[in-house]
């Protein structure tokens, strides 16, 4: 909290205008809208890093047993 004599949106940029909205309620709207959003984002994003290096796996150990038979 901060105490001042002169009114904020005279002290320049260190106290930026938020208006009158209460800062819980800006800051939900990011963390209720955003956080699924996010995780769905980074899930799908592992599944396929997950998969792309399964399958260079599995393509390698063909090639290599192919290599061995012959």
């Amino acid at each position: 909290m901060y105490l001042s004599s002169v009114p904020f949106d005279q002290l320049g940029e260190a106290f930026p205008d938020i208006g009158e909205e209460a800062v819980p309620e800006l800051s939900e709207t990011v963390a209720v809208y955003g956080t699924p959003t996010a995780l769905i984002a980074v899930g799908g994003l592992l599944t396929g890093i997950y998969w792309i290096t399964k399958r260079r796996s599995e393509q390698m150990n063909k090639s290599g047993a192919k290599g061995k038979e012959a």
